[in-house]
């Protein structure tokens, strides 16, 4: 049958609550699950209606619903195991760090007030919403569902996977960030923020490239738009040097930077810098870039092995040795020479 409990504080440690309906707990101050059980057949909700007063800890505790999990609080202490069948709903005041997996049948949707740092995995079969001030993703942490992944943030920081088969969202006030480890991948892709950077990292002596990859659209809707990166950047022996695999912007279908995205998740009206530096971006199909400033460096180019160097009025290009194919100064970059070494960017 259904189950309701109305108290300020409630103990369930190392107990059992089950129902086959529904299970329903209003508490307004603490609610002790360790090691404890709650489940249900169909649905749970724990709440302490929205005063913003509930702790709820969970340490080695399991709530578990066939059909769908509710929980609204001011913190969640303790994790523990949460699962639902159908949909996921974890509605917090406070900051939230997840820690251990997350995963709903259908939908899984995370709010806090404060900050949400992820290192495990959070997983919607249909759906997967995030919502908070600043989000941490962190380079083992997993953000994915099957067809719609959105995360909402003032500022969004990603060394880890963000995932969809259909649409990822990625909205901030201020900056996404998306560095090193960090992966974004989608059917359709829509990243709109005051800045996009996509940068590389080092860490640990190694230095990995970020990826924004787009398996039908990238739209991104930014005033600034950074993808850093080193890049291919020597050229020796008539041979380009590869340095790291640089940071990577993709489509294999269409792409389009603005300056927002309008209500199809799609770029408008104009961005006022992008600077790909070191980096690539890249669409097997259409490229819109509607952009004020256009930046497009190599960031460590550099050419040795005596350099050739030819005019043609006031046009100078510069080459290496068994390398047929010349850059021209101004045109494919800027390039200057030291003794018998050119550089450039």
């Amino acid at each position: 049958g259904r189950l309701k409990a109305e108290a300020a504080r409630l103990d369930n440690s190392s107990g059992k609550i089950r129902s086959d309906e529904m299970t329903g707990l209003k508490v307004s101050d603490g609610l002790e699950n360790p090691s404890g059980l709650i489940s249900s057949a169909k649905d749970i909700r724990i709440h302490d209606g929205n005063q913003q007063t509930l702790t709820l800890n969970n340490t080695s505790g399991e709530i578990l619903a066939g059909q769908n999990l509710d929980i609204q609080a001011k913190t969640l202490a303790k994790q523990g195991t949460l699962a639902a069948n159908q949909n996921l709903s974890l509605n917090l005041k406070d900051s939230f760090t997840a820690e251990q997996d997350i995963r709903a049948g259908q939908g899984l949707s995370v709010s806090s007030e404060g900050d949400i740092n992820n290192s495990y995995t959070l997983e919607g079969g249909r759906f997967a919403l995030l919502e908070a001030q600043n989000i941490n993703n962190t380079a083992a942490g997993v953000i994915q569902s099957g067809s719609d992944t959105r995360l909402t943030a003032q500022n969004l920081t990603n060394r880890g996977l963000i995932n969809s088969n259909g649409l990822t969202l990625l909205d901030a006030g201020n900056t996404v960030l998306n560095i090193g480890t960090g992966r974004v991948y989608g059917g359709w892709v829509g990243i709109e923020a005051d800045k996009l950077v996509n940068q590389e990292e080092t860490a640990n002596g190694e230095t990995k490239a970020a990826t924004i990859a787009a398996r039908g659209h990238l739209a991104v809707g930014a005033k600034e738009v950074l993808n850093l990166g080193t890049g291919f950047h020597k050229i020796a022996d008539g041979k380009l040097q590869s340095g790291t695999s640089s940071s990577l912007i993709t489509s294999l279908g269409t792409l389009s930077v603005g300056g927002r995205l309008n209500e199809d998740y799609d770029a408008a009206g104009n961005s006022e810098t992008l600077v790909n530096k070191g980096a690539r971006i890249e669409s097997d199909g259409n490229m819109v870039l509607n952009v004020r400033q256009i930046h497009n460096l190599n960031s460590r180019l550099e050419i040795d092995k005596k350099v050739h160097i030819q005019s043609h009025g006031s046009e100078h290009s510069v080459s290496a040795p068994g390398n047929p194919e010349w850059w021209v100064n101004g045109k494919d970059g800027r390039f200057w020479q030291t003794g018998d070494h050119a550089k450039g960017q």
